[in-house]
């Protein structure tokens, strides 16, 4: 259960997701609301950016639909019909509806309302008679949403109830259900008990003990010398639960009596902290796991992967006439098996009888003493290479990744390298970036300004070596190319015939021929893409082609 601390929290966090979008240029600067709205509204960015995964805040600002945030900011008032935020994933085929409410205040017994939903569901039965009436932001994505939906493709929508109210509606809710059949959607309801997860960017250091049989741990070192040491071994869920719960007391009690203390206790997040799939809210439960525990939980061992853990220092010492072994680990995260472990833990929180199938379950759980970061992030990307994980996720715990986040931050540049990442809250930023956002830039500063987006995951997987592991990274280099970035985007905002792709091109342009007259080169630029572009060919489509970069170097005389 969330708490009052929780809240404040989250007010804090919102507040500066909101000064973070200024920074982005993602809202006017020269727009001024007042505290409670600019808390309001960034509650929408955090929420946003951390379900969507979207790299940037600009992008999250398109998104929104809400009438009273286009209003304040944008001076564009349009109905908003109950729906906040749209987003549309043509990858995932995947259309998300948000409906978002922020409460101020702190009641420990709100709960969400489901009047929100049936509010809600007016703009539902647009889609479904394709009747749109509506106007601005919102119509044009409800045009989209009707197009994808008569076509032959399947898509996927998901309907949001996001607030920091304290209770979560149950999706089990008779009207959620009613809703979901009625329109052939998804629900899904988050509040602050979820969202309070999202918070713990600067983990404290966990450790546990547990014991078990002398035979049932296998060890393993590259040589005797070795600091580095593995033990895999076979321990119960109730063991897993009690050895990563929130409750330091339970952590180190080795001798539990009364496992149906486990009810009571939430996962402890800061074990999560490096895991890379964070703590992504799209994500559902495994349902394989949960229908495993309830019905065969005797051969969980033998349908689940395990789990792997990292840990600063192992103890081990001989236990129980030397039958057991007792195992103190400090400082450990959970690299592996993060959904897992979720999932368990909601298992046992669902139902008292559910510790006792938990105590007849067993998982595999590999325990690894690390003392190089460099290691500890090559263990936890290849671990996690053959899971549904992107390749940015993959990376981001990477040891040159942590170092750039710090050199930036020195030089008052926010690196995001991971989703969620708001950087020290006492400091003041000129600059915010993230790790998707700089590999496009490096990218196209190599040559590639046309494939920054096309050819996105080539840039974190075979070129990831190629622009991040070098010498030249940390340095004054890096740094002005995301100042010129900044710079040059935001002039080109200013020309009608803008959208991004061309400020990669012009930031091209311009460490080529070391020029920062942007405007000009602005202006250049787009006289070339005119003179050049066929009218039955969409400037978009341009300059993604290869061709496109032969004959801009040729213009500009680069060799």
């Amino acid at each position: 259960m969330a708490t009052l601390n929780d809240h404040k929290r989250l007010n804090l966090k919102c507040q500066r997701y909101f000064e973070l979008a200024k920074v982005e240029g993602a809202i006017p600067n020269d727009i001024t609301v007042d505290n409670d709205n600019q808390k309001r509204f960034g509650f929408y960015y955090l929420v946003l950016k951390n379900i969507l995964e979207i790299d940037n805040f600009s992008s999250i600002t398109d998104c929104i639909t809400d009438q009273d945030f286009n209003a304040k900011l944008f001076h564009k008032a349009y109905q908003d019909e109950g729906i906040d935020a749209v987003y549309i994933d043509e990858e995932a085929k995947n259309i998300s509806l948000f409906n978002f409410k922020y409460r101020l205040n702190w009641n420990v017994d709100k709960e969400q309302s489901v009047n929100e939903a049936i509010i809600s569901s007016k703009y539902l039965n647009i889609l479904r008679t394709e009747n749109n009436q509506l106007a601005g932001k919102l119509k044009d994505y409800t045009d989209i949403i009707i197009e994808k939906t008569k076509s032959d493709e399947i898509w996927n929508i998901v309907f949001y109830i996001v607030s920091n109210e304290n209770k979560e509606i149950d999706n089990s809710n008779e009207e959620l259900k009613n809703l979901r059949d009625a329109y052939g959607i998804e629900t899904r309801c988050i509040g602050l008990d979820t969202l309070a997860q999202l918070m713990s960017l600067h983990p404290q250091p966990i450790s546990t003990k547990i014991i078990v049989p002398a035979g049932s741990i296998l060890t393993y070192s590259e040589d005797n010398i070795s600091t580095e040491k593995s033990y895999t071994l076979c321990v119960r869920l109730t063991d897993l639960i009690r050895i990563t719960c929130n409750d330091a007391e339970l952590r180190n009690t080795t001798m539990l009596t009364d496992e149906s203390r486990l009810f009571n206790t939430n996962i402890e997040m800061n074990v999560l902290y490096e895991n890379v799939r964070g703590f992504i809210l799209k994500s559902k439960y495994n349902s394989n796991i949960l229908k495993t525990l309830e019905n065969e939980p005797s051969r969980f061992y033998f349908y689940n992967n395990g789990l792997t853990i990292v840990a600063e220092n192992i103890n081990v010492v001989k236990a129980g006439l030397d039958k057991k072994w007792e195992l103190t680990i400090k400082n450990f995260q959970v690299i592996n098996g993060g959904q897992t472990l979720r999932t368990i833990h909601k298992y046992a929180r669902e139902n008292k009888d559910n510790i006792s199938k938990l105590s007849d379950a067993s998982v595999q759980l590999r325990i690894i003493k690390v003392d190089d970061d460099d290691f500890k992030s090559k263990i936890s990307e290849y671990t996690n290479s053959q899971n549904a994980i992107s390749v940015v996720d993959l990376k981001s715990m990477r040891k040159e990744q942590i170092d750039l986040e710090d050199y930036l931050s020195e030089q008052d540049i926010l690196y995001i390298r991971k989703s969620g990442d708001t950087g020290e809250d006492d400091k003041k930023y000129s600059y915010c970036i993230s790790f998707q956002k700089l590999g496009q830039i490096l990218y196209a500063i190599n040559g590639n300004p046309g494939q920054v987006s096309n050819k996105k995951k080539l840039i974190f997987t075979s070129e990831y070596d190629n622009l991040f592991c070098n010498e030249k990274l940390l340095s004054p280099q890096t740094v002005e190319y995301i100042k010129s970035f900044f710079k040059i985007r935001d002039l080109y905002k200013k020309n009608p015939g803008y959208f991004e792709l061309k400020v990669f091109f012009v930031l091209y342009l311009s460490v080529k021929l070391r020029r920062d007259d942007y405007n000009q080169l602005i202006n250049d630029f787009e006289s070339f893409v005119s003179s050049s572009t066929k009218p039955d060919i969409k400037p978009s489509r341009k300059l993604i082609q290869l061709s496109f970069l032969n004959d801009v170097n040729s213009f500009f005389g680069i060799n």
